[in-house]
C-alpha cells in the first residue's frame, strides 16, 4: 500500500513568522522573493519545503494586492480571519507599492527628459522663426521647415 502525502494546513503563528522576516527584511524579497523564502525558512527552522513558502506567501500577497485595488476579498480564508496576518500582508504590500511607485516615477522623469531631447532634437537645425500677429500682441513661434 503507498502512502498518500496530504496538505499540512498552515498554522497561524508559522505564517506570521514566516510573513515578519520578509516585512524586516523586504529589500531582499523586493529583489528575489524565492531567496527570501529560503533565508525565512533557515531563520524560522520550518519543516516546509521552500516551494510551498514561495506559493503560499506570493498567494496572500497577490490576494491582499488585488482587495487594496478592488476592495474584493478573495477565498484565501486565513488572511481575512487573523487580524495579525493581514496586518503584516499589508505593510508588506504597501511597502511594495510604494516602491513600485517610486521605481515609475524615476522612469517617467528619465522618460520625459528622453522625448523632450527627441523633440529638442527634432525641432533644432531645419527651423526658422515665424511671426505672427494677434491683435497687437507679436508672438514668435518655431516651425520645422519639410523639403
Amino acid at each position: 500500500m503507498s502512502r498518500v502525502d496530504y496538505k499540512q494546513p498552515w498554522d497561524h503563528s508559522e505564517l506570521i513568522q514566516i510573513l515578519s522576516f520578509i516585512n524586516t527584511h523586504f529589500d531582499l524579497w523586493y529583489k528575489n522573493l524565492y531567496l527570501a523564502c529560503v533565508k525565512s525558512k533557515e531563520a524560522i527552522e520550518t519543516t516546509r519545503d521552500i516551494k510551498s513558502i514561495y506559493g503560499k506567501v506570493l498567494r496572500m500577497i497577490r490576494a491582499v494586492e488585488y482587495y487594496l485595488k478592488t476592495g474584493k476579498k478573495t477565498r484565501d480564508l486565513i488572511i481575512w480571519k487573523d487580524k495579525r496576518i493581514y496586518d503584516v500582508l499589508e505593510k508588506i504590500c504597501r511597502k511594495f507599492i510604494e516602491k513600485k511607485s517610486m521605481e515609475n516615477q524615476g522612469i517617467d522623469s528619465v522618460e520625459r527628459r528622453r522625448s523632450s531631447r527627441r523633440r529638442n532634437a527634432e525641432t533644432e537645425g531645419d527651423t526658422r522663426d515665424t511671426i505672427s500677429f494677434n491683435g497687437d500682441v507679436v508672438m514668435n513661434k518655431r516651425v520645422k521647415i519639410t523639403r
